[in-house]
């Protein structure tokens, strides 16, 4: 039999602020990934600790490593400023990354796996996963989710799944990501999460291949979901809004792709103002 080669290639996406407590342990994660070869590309957004510093001890030792000294632009606009930076376009495997967490060492391996075992490559893929959270000592708090769940488009357009520093993606869903640039005021793990959902495969891994520590300084962090009457009370806060902005650009960024019925279905939800029966 011939074998079919396999791009194990994977450019890690990773943007740092004010993140030196944490990073060496991160970066070390990241560097050790079994079975992959792995290239990051970190872009500093102005940190005033001395994060850059560390980082520059891992670029002069690792050849691997390029790192951008930005401005202080907020974490959507430097992720966004990162999957647009040239060097993506090298990669068909990219994944996102936080400053803060432990990958652990088969994370992007079992990742490829699952994502090239799917017969339509040239579409978007994603692979996001659990996550173990831990504290800041990474003593374990428990799983994000101890139970399996079903989702699709239906469910995509209410609640994200997908944490950012589980997701690897190919280069389809990153070209596809590009269009909605700036037009969404939620974070980049959503955006990509939606534009998988719609225009080609998500793959969730109900095991865990990372520990996400949860600490005072998280940009967003992740408590187990245990309830309902959380959930209810999140639909009245500053993230309903956030939602039906989102949506309004996706179907702005993307109405000449979707179907009637997946336009339908978005436009239920952003509109969802415009009467009583709606609001219902």
């Amino acid at each position: 039999k011939s074998m079919k080669k396999i791009d194990n290639r994977v450019l890690v996406l990773l943007s740092t602020y004010n993140g030196s407590r944490f990073l060496t342990e991160l970066l070390d994660s990241v560097l050790n990934q079994n079975g992959v070869d792995v290239s990051i590309l970190i872009r500093d957004d102005g940190s005033k600790d001395n994060t850059v510093d560390i980082l520059k001890k891992y670029v002069d030792k690792n050849d691997n490593i390029t790192l951008i000294e930005g401005k202080n632009i907020g974490v959507i606009g430097s992720f966004n400023s990162l999957i647009e930076n040239p060097l993506t376009k090298n990669f068909r495997w990219m994944a996102f990354c936080d400053q803060d967490d432990i990958w652990l060492p088969d994370k992007l391996s079992s990742a490829l796996e699952k994502l090239q075992s799917k017969s339509d490559q040239n579409s978007p893929m994603l692979y996001c996963s659990n996550t173990t959270l831990v504290d800041s000592q990474l003593n374990e708090i428990g799983m994000s989710y101890n139970k399996e769940f079903s989702f699709g488009k239906n469910t995509a357009i209410v609640r994200n799944i997908a944490t950012g520093c589980t997701e690897v993606f190919n280069q389809a869903a990153a070209e596809k990501y590009r269009i909605g640039i700036g037009k969404f005021p939620e974070l980049h793990d959503y955006w990509m999460y939606l534009v998988c959902s719609f225009f080609g495969t998500v793959i969730y891994d109900f095991n865990s291949r990372i520990l996400y520590r949860q600490h005072e300084n998280n940009t967003v962090g992740m408590l187990p979901h245990k309830s309902i009457s959380r959930a209810i009370k999140n639909l009245f806060t500053h993230e309903r809004g956030n939602r039906v902005k989102t949506l309004k650009g996706f179907i702005e960024a993307y109405h000449l792709d979707l179907s009637k019925e997946d336009l339908l279905l978005i436009s239920s939800l952003a509109n969802y103002r415009s009467s009583f029966c709606q609001r219902l």
